[in-house]
């Protein structure tokens, strides 16, 4: 090795710790996965074969658990950003950063790549210091340009203490799906783009085959798709593979096909209310489809009886009891493709006063039921008996619970058995039946 590079291993260590270096050399133009424009730096080579092994010999001395990564990579033509974020994904030799600590930062400044955790990293930057590496198939072995010499393969904290390599941020590709998530209609045809363009990668679509048909595009940035008549929730996918091997995929883009599904109307609520209060009715499907069918789906409401239909939007009404009687709902839902039919009608009974009363409403342990002296077929006075009746407890999709056959208008029974939540206890006095929600919490 030449006398010169032997007088201090410990100096030129200190020294590659520096990713940028003086002076400006030409530039060439670069540009991150979202095109997003910058300048790289074309440097000369300034190590002969005898200077590259030399070096390669003092680095494994020094760093004895580190791997050069062969002779060649020994060289002043890139450094450790070009490395990590350019030349394994690709791109051209040459530095970025040459005279600037800043430059390298645009990858994740314009959104291309996203702060992440070591496991799920591609990109490491020791922010301390102004280093980058990139993550191997083996969490916490990393591979980086140590300045203007060698490309070794480390562990995560093994290094030059110059750069500083406690202090890492992560990164990983953030790739997206451009193209419009409104409704598409029979035989329309719908255009997608990833959001990035890396040379060499490979891109990889799919789609809800069963409601839109290829097109053109596989296997490029842009991809097109067609309704195929049929209607439901569609998405299209993507997923990318860089030049480098990360693999990643973009949030789906999900959208409707065709006209709404028939509405089916159905409330979390008995279908009672006293005079003066209200119901809040709603389409269950508007809720379904990861709520995609609100955005461009409107809905039609009707009420025969009494009163009132208010507040109509996104697939839910209220339904205002004015009059006592019965009340039928329906609706029906359209888009830009075309409407549905009238749904099946919900019937909700307005009735003049309170039948019966659970208290305490939410209870824990027990629950006392007292029914009206008005609503005895047989009363004669606030004193009087009430006949045989029957008390069940339903959850909210109709299992039954409890049951009991009662005499009297007052009595206790015990939901410490009940989970919490809220029940529907239904009572029926003669033909007639009436109902109230119950919570029970623990």
């Amino acid at each position: 090795m030449k006398t010169k590079k032997l007088i201090s291993i410990y100096l030129w260590l200190f020294l590659l710790g520096i990713c940028q270096i003086k002076g400006q050399p030409p530039t060439i133009s670069l540009s991150t996965p979202k095109q997003t424009s910058f300048y790289g730096y074309l440097t000369p080579e300034i190590y002969d074969y005898q200077d590259k092994l030399d070096w390669g010999a003092a680095y494994a001395a020094a760093y004895p658990d580190c791997d050069e990564q062969g002779t060649a990579t020994t060289t002043s033509t890139y450094n450790c950003h070009s490395y990590a974020w350019n030349k394994i994904e690709g791109g051209p030799t040459c530095w970025i950063g040459y005279s600037s600590s800043l430059d390298e930062d645009v990858y994740w400044t314009d959104g291309s790549y996203v702060e992440t955790s070591e496991p799920y990293a591609s990109k490491i930057s020791y922010y301390a210091d102004n280093h980058s590496a990139i993550q191997t198939s083996t969490q916490g072995w990393y591979i980086s340009k140590w300045g203007d010499k060698v490309l070794m393969l480390h562990a995560r904290d093994d290094g030059p203490a110059s750069y500083q390599m406690g202090y890492r941020k992560y990164y990983r590709l953030n790739p997206g799906i451009n193209g419009s998530t409104s409704t598409i209609c029979d035989n329309d045809q719908r255009v997608f783009s990833s959001n990035m363009s890396i040379p060499g990668s490979t891109y990889t679509w799919t789609r809800e085959t069963g409601l839109l048909d290829y097109i053109s595009g596989s296997g490029t940035t842009s991809y097109t798709v067609e309704a195929n008549g049929n209607s439901g929730a569609a998405y299209v996918g993507l997923q990318i593979t860089t030049p480098s091997g990360e693999v990643r995929s973009a949030s789906n883009k999900r959208f409707w096909v065709g006209i709404p599904p028939l509405p089916v109307i159905t409330s979390s609520q008995p279908y009672t209310i006293y005079v003066s209060g209200d119901i809040t009715l709603y389409d269950e499907n508007a809720y379904n489809y990861g709520g995609i069918l609100q955005n461009y789906t409107d809905w039609t409401w009707s009420s025969d009886g009494v009163c009132c239909l208010y507040d109509m939007t996104a697939g839910y009404q209220f339904y205002y009891g004015a009059y006592p009687g019965t009340v039928r709902i329906r609706t029906y839902s359209e888009n830009s493709c075309g409407s549905t039919y009238w749904s099946e009608p919900v019937y909700v009974e307005v009735i003049e006063e309170e039948e019966f009363m659970l208290s305490p409403n939410p209870a824990f342990e027990v629950v006392k039921v007292s029914i009206s002296a008005s609503k005895s077929p047989t009363a004669a006075d606030e004193n009087s008996t009430l006949s045989d009746y029957n008390l069940d407890i339903y959850d909210l999709r109709g299992t039954l619970y409890k049951t009991f056959k009662k005499i009297g208008r007052e009595f206790i029974f015990d939901v410490t058995d009940l989970r919490e939540g809220t029940y529907i206890v239904k009572i029926k006095i003669g033909t007639k039946n009436i109902s109230k929600p119950l919570i029970i919490k623990h």
